[in-house]
């Protein structure tokens, strides 16, 4: 008879982030999940991180810490940041989710590090939409990104 191991969430306790386990205190991550503003008690993503790079939190560990699925955390960061949160993030195997540091030039070299990150990202996204809007006929350099909020989309003639 083959007895099957039931795959359980890691505990908040022992949280993989790289090659290090992180070991949590009661006050620091043990809160409710995220819920809607309308739920009543919205958690922020930045309730759950730290300050500098150095304590950047991994997308997995920062999920099972906040009850959350990779989805919904990506959605909760990106309404905080439209809200102002400044959430920063440096990739790679050792990276993760952080506040920006409490020394205000290192702050200043992390947030410059996730805005070349974040440029790169979209000089992509964009090189990525080029063919399309070519074959939509949107000449060259008249693709334009609507950055305010609230605005309402403009009427097909």
């Amino acid at each position: 008879m083959n007895a099957q191991k039931k795959k359980s969430r890691p505990g908040c306790c022992s949280i993989q982030n790289g090659p290090a386990v992180e070991k949590c205190t009661q006050t620091q991550f043990h809160r409710p999940q995220f819920t809607t503003q309308k739920g009543g008690n919205a958690m922020k993503v930045s309730d759950f991180l730290q300050h500098g790079a150095e304590n950047a939190i991994s997308a997995a560990a920062l999920c099972s810490i906040a009850g959350t699925t990779p989805r919904g955390l990506r959605h909760a960061i990106a309404l905080e940041r439209a809200a102002g949160g400044e959430i920063l993030y440096t990739p790679g195997g050792h990276g993760g989710y952080f506040l920006p540091s409490l020394d205000a030039e290192q702050a200043q070299r992390e947030r410059l590090a996730f805005y070349r990150v974040m440029k790169a990202r979209a000089v992509c996204t964009f090189k990525t939409l080029r063919p399309v809007a070519r074959s939509l006929g949107i000449p060259a350099g008249q693709l334009a990104f609507d950055l305010t909020e609230n605005e309402q989309p403009e009427k097909e003639s």
